[in-house]
């Protein structure tokens, strides 16, 4: 499963996103995993499942109904939701990016192994 190091790499230099999108994005990830094992999640379906419960809309919202995820959201559940969604999708993006894993794999094989294979992710 990916790290933080390389999920953050991803997101600067994949998909374009600013650094402070990039550690924003990667704290929404930090957040879902304290609740939702996402290695299990990935192995099992590709996380079908986890992404499922972040199916919530501005309807949903609306009618007053709460999120089927766990995650604490204080504020606008549609916008949290929405979100951490995002964030997930990436996560995903990158997990099956083999190409670019690859790739980093070779551009960090001589880096201190403490910066570049870092703590992954659930």
């Amino acid at each position: 499963m990916i790290g933080e190091n390389y999920f953050y790499d991803w997101m600067i230099n994949k998909k374009g996103l600013s650094e402070s999108v990039a550690k924003t994005n990667l704290s929404r990830i930090k957040r879902i995993t304290y609740v939702y094992d996402l290695s299990y999640e990935y192995i099992n379906d590709g996380c079908a499942h986890v992404l499922s419960l972040f199916e919530y809309s501005a309807e949903d919202a609306e009618l007053g109904l709460e999120p089927e995820h766990n995650i604490v959201i204080k504020g606008d559940y549609y916008t949290g939701t929405q979100s951490l969604k995002y964030a997930l999708k990436l996560y995903i993006a990158a997990q099956e990016d083999d190409d670019y894993f690859d790739a980093w794999i070779k551009a960090n094989a001589d880096a201190d192994e403490t910066e570049a294979f870092d703590e992954t992710l659930k």
